[in-house]
C-alpha cells in the first residue's frame, strides 16, 4: 500500500456523457465560449447554464456554482454569473442542477493569465547608488522569463500543522475537497476507492469511532467503537510514534475482527466496518469529511493527517499550462520615459523626490501584466562634523551624495576650490561662512547644497615650557609656546604678538612679533639666526597677545632654562 501516486496526465479534458433522451443535461457556457477558455486576472467574465430536457426545453431548477477559489453562488434560476477571478491558476468552474432531488453538473476551465517573474527588473544605478541627479539619465532595465508554468496539485493527503489531541471531549473532522475530476465522474463502484488512510497513534482501539462522509453526504463507518483492547502506533513515542492505517474495499479483515489483544494493530490495510457500496453514485468531487471520535474516557491519542487515495484507473486529470512573454511587446510609463525597446528604456525625472516608473508586459493570452519601481531624485548632501569651529581648527566634510562622482567645495572664504568625497579645511578669520557643495553625476550633471559654518575665536591659553635643550639631537630643541595641535590653534587666534626673551644682563636674545614666528620658535641662538649660541642658563620672556576676539590679554612673562 502506497499513500501517494505518481500522477502525469495531459491538459485536456475528456468528458464522458451517460446521457439518454429521458434524462435533462447541462449546457455551460461563458462569454469567450466552452470548454476551456483564458482570462486575464480581474478580467469581468459572464458565465451561462442552462438545464435541458429531453424536448429541448430550458427547467427551472435550483444552481449551485463553484468558482474554484474558494467562492460559491447559490439561487434558484441564477443561471448566470458575472465573475472577476482573482486567483492566477487553472480554475474549474461548476455549474451543478438540481431538479426533482437530482443533481446534473457540468464544467469549464478558466486559465487565467500567469504574472510572470519580473527579478532583474530595475533601474540602472551604480551600486550603492539610491537616487539620481535632477534630470539626469536613468536607464530602465525591463526583464522577465520569457515562460511560466501553472500545474494543479490535486490534494490526497491533508497533514495537520500540529498532532492534534484527541480525547472523549473532543473529536476530530476535517475535510478534503477534490475538484479535478471529469465533472460526470460518479462512484459506480466501491473499488474506485482505493483506500481511506488515517495517520494516528491511540492507546485503544475500542474506544473509537472514524466515520467517512462522501459529497452526496452519505456516511459509512470506517470502524466502529468496540473489538480488543488494542492500541493504534507506537504508543510509548507520543505523538511521533503515529502510523498509517488504511480502510479499502480490497481488504480481508476489519480490525474490530482481529484476535490479538492488549497489542500494537499492525499498520496495514483493513476492511471498513460499512462498505463503500453504501456511498454509490456519489460525485468524485466535492467534499470529503473523515470523522474520528474518542467515544469512553481515560484513553488519549494524536491525528496526525489523513488521506483519501483513489483507484489508479480513475487518476484525476491533471491540469498544466504556460504562458509566454514577449519583450518586443513591453513598455514603461512614468516621468519623462523615451520609447521602450525589448523592455529597455531610460527617463529623466525632472523633480526632487520618488517617481515610480511601471514597467508592463504582455502574454500569450492577450493579457498586461505589470511591476513597479522607484527612482529617487535626490539633492546633494554634506556632512560637516562642526558647525561651529573655532579660528585656526580644521573643519571636515564629506560628500554624501549617493550619485556624486565628483565632489567640489568652496568654503566661502576666497580660498581655492577643493575637490574629492571628503576634504578638511581650517578658517583664518571669524564670521559665518557658507560652504557650497557642487555634486557632479558620471555624465555631468550637477547640483548644490549649502551649509553655513560659524567661525569664532578661541580664548589665548598658553602653556607655559621652562626648560630647552639645544643640541641638536632633535628633541626639545627649539623653545616656543606653540607645540601641540591645539596649541597651534590658539597660536591662530593670536592678532598681534609682542614676544621677547632677555638673558640675565638684559639683553634681548630673541623677538617675535607674528605667531608664525612665535610658532617657529627660539633656536637657542642670538637673535634666532643660528649662528652664535646662547650660553647656558636663565632667561626671561615676556609676552603681549592681542587676540581675535579684540581682547588685550595680560602680559604673560617667566623663565626658561637653555640646557646645552
Amino acid at each position: 500500500m502506497t499513500l501517494l501516486r505518481k500522477i502525469t496526465l495531459s491538459i485536456s479534458f475528456v468528458f464522458i456523457f451517460s446521457i439518454t433522451l429521458a434524462q435533462p443535461h447541462v449546457v455551460l457556457s461563458s462569454s469567450k465560449g466552452q470548454d476551456t477558455i483564458r482570462v486575464c486576472f480581474s478580467e469581468q467574465m459572464y458565465f451561462y447554464s442552462y438545464l435541458i430536457d429531453n424536448n429541448g426545453d430550458t427547467l427551472h431548477c435550483q444552481w449551485d456554482w463553484d468558482m474554484d477559489d474558494g467562492t460559491t453562488f447559490s439561487g434558484f434560476d441564477l443561471d448566470t454569473i458575472k465573475y472577476n477571478f482573482v486567483l492566477e491558476k487553472a480554475h474549474r468552474v461548476f455549474a451543478t442542477a438540481t431538479y426533482n432531488g437530482q443533481h446534473y453538473s457540468a464544467v469549464i476551465v478558466a486559465l487565467t493569465g500567469l504574472t510572470p517573474d519580473f527579478t532583474g527588473t530595475k533601474a540602472d544605478l551604480d551600486p550603492g547608488q539610491t537616487g539620481v541627479c535632477k534630470g539626469d539619465r536613468v536607464g530602465l532595465i525591463g526583464k522577465v522569463d520569457s515562460t511560466k508554468t501553472w500545474k494543479d496539485k490535486p490534494v490526497s493527503v491533508y497533514t495537520e500543522p500540529f498532532p492534534f489531541q484527541l480525547s472523549d471531549q473532543i473529536d476530530y473532522s476535517n475535510t478534503i475537497t477534490r475538484k479535478n475530476f471529469n465533472p460526470d465522474s460518479t462512484l459506480s463502484s466501491k473499488y474506485i476507492i482505493d483506500s481511506i488512510g488515517l495517520l494516528i497513534v491511540h492507546s485503544n482501539s475500542a474506544d473509537l469511532r472514524i466515520s467517512l462522509t462522501a459529497p452526496n453526504g452519505k456516511t459509512i463507518i470506517l470502524k466502529n467503537s468496540g473489538g480488543n483492547n488494542n492500541y493504534l502506533g507506537d504508543t510509548a513515542h507520543g505523538a511521533t510514534g503515529a502510523k498509517w492505517y488504511y480502510w479499502s474495499p480490497s481488504a480481508s479483515a476489519t480490525i474490530n475482527s482481529l484476535s490479538i489483544s492488549g497489542q500494537m494493530i499492525p499498520p496495514a490495510a483493513y476492511l471498513p466496518d460499512q462498505s463503500f457500496d453504501s456511498l454509490l453514485n456519489t460525485s468524485l468531487n466535492g467534499h470529503w469529511t473523515l470523522k474520528v471520535e474518542d467515544l469512553f474516557p481515560g484513553n488519549d491519542g494524536y491525528i496526525l493527517g489523513w488521506a483519501i487515495i483513489f483507484s489508479p484507473a480513475y487518476t484525476p486529470d491533471t491540469l498544466e499550462y504556460t504562458c509566454t512573454y514577449d519583450l518586443a511587446q513591453s513598455f514603461w510609463q512614468g516621468d519623462n520615459v523615451n520609447l521602450t525597446s525589448n523592455g529597455l528604456s531610460e527617463a529623466y525625472p525632472s523633480d526632487y523626490g520618488p517617481h515610480p516608473y511601471k514597467f508592463y508586459i504582455r502574454d500569450n493570452f492577450g493579457c498586461y501584466h505589470d511591476t513597479t519601481i522607484g527612482v529617487s531624485v535626490e539633492k546633494p548632501d554634506f556632512d560637516l562634523d562642526k558647525q561651529v569651529v573655532f579660528i585656526g581648527d580644521s573643519i571636515k566634510v564629506d560628500d554624501l551624495t549617493t550619485w556624486s562622482a565628483s565632489s567640489s567645495w568652496d568654503f566661502g572664504d576666497e580660498s581655492p576650490f577643493q575637490t574629492g568625497k571628503t576634504v578638511y579645511h581650517k578658517y583664518l578669520d571669524r564670521g559665518s561662512y557658507i560652504i557650497t557643495l557642487t555634486a557632479s553625476s558620471q555624465s555631468g550633471c550637477t547640483d548644490q547644497d549649502t551649509a553655513i559654518v560659524q567661525v569664532v575665536p578661541k580664548p589665548i591659553k598658553l602653556t607655559q615650557y621652562n626648560v630647552f635643550t639645544p643640541n641638536g639631537d632633535g628633541v626639545n630643541d627649539v623653545f616656543s609656546f606653540f607645540n601641540t595641535p591645539d596649541e597651534k590653534i590658539t597660536a591662530a587666534n593670536i592678532e598681534t604678538i609682542d614676544a621677547r626673551i632677555y638673558d640675565r644682563y638684559g639683553n634681548m636674545v630673541c623677538h617675535w612679533t607674528t605667531p608664525d614666528q612665535a610658532i617657529k620658535g627660539w633656536d637657542g641662538t642670538i637673535n634666532n639666526k643660528g649662528k652664535r649660541p646662547a650660553s647656558e642658563g636663565v632667561y626671561y620672556y615676556i609676552l603681549i597677545i592681542k587676540g581675535k576676539d579684540g581682547k588685550k590679554y595680560k602680559p604673560i612673562s617667566g623663565f626658561i632654562y637653555l640646557h646645552r
